[in-house]
C-alpha cells in the first residue's frame, strides 16, 4: 500500500476473455518491471477466478458433461502461452492451471480435454496442470461407487464426479 493507505488496483471490466488478459498482461509486466509488493500478483490470479466464477453465465450443470468445460470457457490460446512467461509457482499461472482440473478429471475417458494440443508444445504450463491435479487428487472425497469418484473443482470449490466408465 503507498504511504496514503489507500491505494487500490481497479482493473476496468470488460469482455470476459479481455479481463483474462488483461490480468495476465498486468501480471506479466509486473514480473518484468520488478513490482513485487501490494499483491499484484494475487489480485491478477483472483480477477481471473472471479471471471471464470462470476461472469459465466452458465452454471456446470448446464453442460453436458457435469461442468467440465465450465473454467475454461473464457480461456484462450493465447492466455495460456501469455501465462507461459511467467515464473514458476506464480498464482496466475496457478489459477489458470486449476481452471483445467475439472475437465481433464471430468472428461476421463469421455474425448480430449480443450486446450491438448496447445498444451503439448508448452511442458512447463503441462506440469503446471499436473501439479493442481495433484492437488485434488490428494484431497479426493469419499468414492460414490466403484465407477468414480468426487473431487473439488479448485476453481468453482463445487464438487464434480470423476467416471472410471469408458
Amino acid at each position: 500500500m503507498g504511504a496514503s493507505g489507500t491505494d487500490q488496483l481497479y482493473l476496468k471490466k470488460t469482455k470476459p476473455e479481455d479481463d483474462i488478459a488483461s490480468a495476465i498482461e498486468l501480471a506479466n509486466m509486473a514480473d518484468i518491471c520488478g513490482i513485487y509488493g501490494d499483491g499484484i500478483k494475487e489480485t491478477a490470479a483472483a480477477r481471473i477466478k472471479y471471471v471464470i466464477n462470476e461472469r459465466n453465465p452458465l452454471l456446470p450443470s448446464q453442460y453436458n458433461l457435469g461442468g467440465c468445460e465450465y473454467n475454461t470457457k473464457f480461456l484462450t490460446s493465447e492466455h495460456i502461452i501469455s501465462s507461459c512467461e511467467l515464473p514458476d509457482g506464480h498464482p496466475v499461472r496457478t489459477v489458470l492451471a486449476s481452471a483445467f482440473v475439472s475437465e481433464y478429471l471430468g472428461k476421463w475417458g469421455q474425448g480430449k480435454p480443450t486446450f491438448l494440443e496447445e498444451v503439448k508444445p508448452l511442458p512447463s504450463f503441462g506440469f503446471d496442470v499436473l501439479l493442481e491435479v495433484r492437488k485434488v487428487l490428494a484431497n479426493l472425497s469419499n468414492t460414490v461407487d466403484y465407477t468414480g469418484f468426487l473431487f473439488q473443482d479448485p476453481i468453482t470449490g463445487k464438487h464434480e464426479r470423476m467416471s472410471f466408465k469408458k
